[in-house]
């Protein structure tokens, strides 16, 4: 009941608030007490709602002061009213407003025209408030069971309104319902066959009305027309893919060829290291021999004569490894050259592949769940081109220690002619010395002191140089397998080519 207790409760303010204005002109002088007081009761006695509701006025001894409907009652004193046994109801309410102030309160209560004590009573709610000035209590109340037969028929009546409403909107809802979901199944068709990857993307569906669901189609033929640009995008690239992998495989094979070839080389170059070091060893052991000469000068000058002779040829055979070492050096360099620029074009074509995996990637992204089978693809392709990347960059490395390794050799040979040159000095001054033996006798011995001291230092460079020529063949071994492998990874990506290409076919566009 709280719309009704709000209802009596305002009620109850304003019959409060009249009084409160006859107060105040009482107050003011305007009326006598006595003349406020009537007035007020006249007033309320007059003040009717809902037909037939009305005020009634009682002070706080339980005294009836104005009762519309019973003016009988004006005057006495009703706080024995009731039956036996029966709740005193101005009693209770009076109490209360003592107390409150203001409330509500449920009670039985003869209808009006009724008499108290004979006629049965029927449910009421009725809300006071005490108007403390006068020591008056206001009292209003409603009619449970009228308000409860006009609630029944306004309840019938909105169920009937409601029902025709219901009935009128399920009809509409059904013609409404015709119309969207016939075009409706057309996108959902369509969609359908292409999320199912047998899709005809040159199909454009009626687009002409201006409802939302021809904006739905306009919007899938937006879309049609941008994923069949992005298909032909793809197919572009995957052709594209497939001849950069194949250039990169033929570059791999050439790359191969010259690394077999930068082997062959190493392998010459390493055996003619060693015979520089035999020839070396044997300078020494020649100086050695010239030393002992020396010491049977007398016995054996021109023994002597004939072994410088043969130490000159030696040292001239030597001059001549040399310098074949330094040209064997020098093309070892060139070919590394070369190959760090078979490098940089193997590097480019891996970082065209991998940006353009990069945009395959993108652009299977933007197609959402359509495009998975090509991201992954595409994510395969990034990371072949990144492994090719990386191999070259290890190639790189690998020729760039062998490109400083070779000219550390190369100086170092160039020193080793260096000294070879001047061995050939110096021996030719001991065949001067031997022909003047018996005056340089002493001036002999320290040159061949200084010709042993030459060749030890020439037989420790070219150990070194045939060290580096070892490792740079190990070297030159490991890039061809390098090659190899670029090569391999040229033919895989070849294949993923080949895979995209063929998925790009099972669209129409």
């Amino acid at each position: 009941h709280s719309a009704e207790i709000t209802k009596a409760t305002h009620l109850a303010e304003a019959a409060h608030s009249l009084m409160a204005g006859y107060h105040a002109r009482e107050v003011s002088g305007e009326l006598s007490p006595a003349q406020a007081r009537q007035q007020a009761l006249d007033a309320l006695r007059g003040m009717r709602y809902d037909s037939n509701e009305y005020f009634w006025v009682n002070d706080m001894n339980y005294v009836m002061l104005m009762h519309p409907f019973a003016p009988e009652t004006e005057g006495v004193d009703l706080s024995t009213l009731g039956r036996p046994g029966s709740v005193n109801v101005i009693k209770e309410m009076v109490d209360l407003a003592r107390v409150q102030g203001t409330g509500y309160f449920e009670y039985d209560w003869v209808k009006p025209g009724g008499e108290i004590g004979v006629d049965d009573p029927v449910r009421r709610l009725a809300s006071f408030t005490h108007f403390k000035p006068w020591d008056y209590m206001i009292g209003t109340g409603i009619y449970l069971t009228d308000m409860e037969s006009r609630f029944r028929s306004q309840l019938i009546w909105a169920l009937s309104v409601v029902a025709v409403i219901v009935l009128f909107m399920v009809g509409i809802i059904y013609i409404i319902g015709r119309s969207i979901t016939q075009p409706l199944n057309l996108v959902v068709r369509a969609m359908g066959d292409i999320a199912n990857g047998e899709g005809d993307l040159t199909r454009q569906l009626d687009a002409n009305a201006k409802d939302e669901l021809s904006l739905l189609a306009r919007h899938f033929n937006t879309f049609t027309d941008t994923l069949r640009k992005l298909v032909g995008q793809l197919g572009d690239g995957a052709n594209q893919m497939i001849s950069a992998s194949a250039q990169l495989d033929q570059i791999s094979n050439t790359a191969l060829v010259g690394m077999n070839r930068q082997s062959e080389r190493m392998e010459l170059m390493a055996t003619a290291v060693n015979e520089i070091t035999y020839g070396v060893q044997d300078v020494a052991q020649n100086a050695n021999a010239a030393a002992e000469e020396v010491e049977n000068a007398n016995e054996g000058a021109e023994f002597g004569r004939l072994q410088v002779d043969k130490t000159i040829e030696q040292i001239n055979r030597l001059s001549a490894s040399v310098g074949t070492a330094v040209g064997h050096m020098e093309t070892l360099s060139s070919d590394a050259d070369e190959i760090a620029t078979v490098l940089d074009v193997i590097r480019a074509i891996a970082e065209q592949t991998n940006l353009l995996a990069l945009n395959a990637a993108i652009e299977a992204a933007r197609a959402g769940e359509m495009g998975r089978g090509f991201a992954v693809v595409a994510d395969e392709v990034r990371n072949l081109a990144q492994r090719t990347q990386k191999s070259t960059e290890e190639i790189h490395n690998m020729i760039t220690r062998l490109q400083t390794n070779t000219q550390s050799a190369v100086q170092v040979i160039h020193e080793s002619s260096r000294h070879s040159e001047q061995s050939v000095e110096q021996v030719n001054e001991a065949g001067k010395a031997l022909e003047q033996i018996a005056q340089s006798m002493q001036q002999l011995v320290a040159l061949n002191a200084s010709i042993a001291s030459a060749t030890t230092q020439q037989s420790t460079v070219v150990e070194d140089v045939n060290r580096n020529v070892t490792e740079a063949a190990e070297l030159a071994r490991t890039t061809t397998d390098g090659a190899q492998q670029t090569a391999q990874a040229s033919q895989h990506l070849a294949q993923v080519g080949e895979q995209i290409t063929a998925l790009l076919r099972r669209f129409r566009t």
